[in-house]
C-alpha cells in the first residue's frame, strides 16, 4: 500500500455504489506481459462494478494493456521479471482514477511509441511522475463515472 492510501469509503457506503469513494482494488503482479490479461479482465470487472457503459469498459481495458506496456520494454537493462507492477482503482465522487506503477529507465514514457498515441487518444489526459534516482515511474489516468450511478448498455442474457 501506499502512503495515505484509504481501502474503503465512509461508513454506510460501499466503494462500488453511488456516493461510494475509496480504494477499489490494488493489483501488485510482476512487470512481465502474461500478467497484463489479467490487468484487463480487473479493469473490466471494475468498471461494470462502477456503471460504466460496455463500450467505455472495453477503451479503459485497452487503455490499461497501453498504460502497463509503458513498463515493459524488453530491451530496457533496467528489466526485471520480478519487478513489481502495481495498479490502483479508486473510486471518487464523480471519477474512477487508475494508475499504474512500475520500474522505468531514463527517457520514459515513450511518448513516440504506439503504445502512448493508443493511450493518449483512448484517455487525452495522462499524467506521468518519474520518482527521483528511484527508478519507478508512474501513469494516472481517470474517467468521469454516469452522474445517474446506473450501468450502461447492460447486456443481458437469458437462458432458453
Amino acid at each position: 500500500m501506499w502512503p495515505n492510501d484509504q481501502v474503503a469509503g465512509p461508513p454506510g457506503t460501499a466503494p462500488g455504489r453511488a456516493g461510494g469513494t475509496g480504494r477499489l482494488a490494488t493489483i501488485t503482479m510482476p512487470a512481465t506481459d502474461r500478467y497484463v490479461a489479467f490487468a484487463r479482465l480487473a479493469t473490466a470487472h471494475l468498471c461494470g462494478a462502477v456503471g460504466m457503459t460496455v463500450s467505455r469498459a472495453a477503451d479503459l481495458r485497452l487503455a490499461v494493456d497501453e498504460a502497463c506496456k509503458q513498463f515493459l520494454d524488453r530491451d530496457a537493462p533496467w528489466t526485471d521479471p520480478g519487478a513489481p507492477l502495481e495498479l490502483r482503482f479508486d473510486r471518487e465522487p464523480e471519477a474512477l482514477r487508475i494508475t499504474v506503477r512500475g520500474p522505468v529507465a531514463d527517457g520514459w514514457p515513450d511518448r513516440g511509441g504506439l503504445s502512448w498515441l493508443i493511450l493518449e487518444t483512448l484517455i487525452g489526459d495522462v499524467r506521468e511522475e518519474i520518482v527521483p534516482g528511484g527508478g519507478a515511474g508512474t501513469l494516472r489516468f481517470a474517467e468521469a463515472l454516469p452522474a445517474d450511478g446506473v450501468p450502461g448498455d447492460v447486456l443481458w442474457f437469458a437462458a432458453s
